[in-house]
């Protein structure tokens, strides 16, 4: 299954609150008519009002590219419209993701999205994730905790994106790499309510 994440941002003239409100009641329900995700998440941030978006999404497909194709055909002007009503589609940023699962248990209703961004390859940060795992930091954990690592080219603002429950895990972070720690609220849409545009889209409906 693939994944891909995007930092949305609330239209000129509306809250966050408003923001985050339309897209639930609003938004959410209109767009599983139509593309075909098996899991789909928002993290409607709570603080850090200044850092340039609201809510980080995750999307999980069979199938990126066809999600794209659906989003492209005749679905695209009835959604960007609506998308037009709550947020500022030119501030999109997203990026597929490789997920790594680090610590399982359950999923938290509120969590840390910890940004981590540094130069170079990726390796010093594989090797901080390992030290990590190898001094029992990450397990047991009393939740799911994953690495998203963001890949290029992407529009995301970060290389890799930590969900956790400990916003102190990077305490002992390499130098070179730099985190923010954004506390959010995490909405994730019943399965079963993705059951029927997943059997629509596969019949061309």
């Amino acid at each position: 299954m693939m994944k891909s994440i995007c930092a949305l941002t609330r239209r000129m003239g509306m809250s966050r609150q408003e923001f985050q409100h339309y897209y639930e009641q609003q938004h959410v329900p209109l767009a599983i008519q139509y593309l075909p995700f098996n899991r789909y998440v928002r993290n409607h941030l709570l603080d850090h009002e200044g850092i340039g978006f609201d809510t980080i999404s995750e999307f999980w497909a069979e199938d990126l590219n066809h999600v794209a194709t659906i989003s492209n055909g005749p679905a695209r002007k009835l959604l960007r419209t609506d998308e037009l009503q709550f947020m500022d589609p030119s501030q999109q940023a997203a990026g597929a993701c490789e997920v790594q699962y680090l610590s399982t248990g359950p999923l938290l209703n509120q969590r840390w999205a910890i940004l981590l961004n540094w130069s170079g390859d990726r390796s010093t940060v594989e090797d901080w994730v390992n030290s990590l795992i190898q001094a029992n930091t990450l397990v047991p954990s009393d939740a799911e905790m994953t690495l998203d690592w963001i890949m290029q080219p992407s529009s995301f603002p970060a290389r890799a994106l930590l969900w956790t429950s400990d916003p102190f895990v990077t305490d002992n972070l390499p130098q070179s790499v730099s985190a923010t720690a954004l506390r959010v609220q995490r909405e994730e849409t019943d399965p079963s309510a993705l059951i029927a545009s997943l059997l629509l889209t596969r019949l061309d409906v």
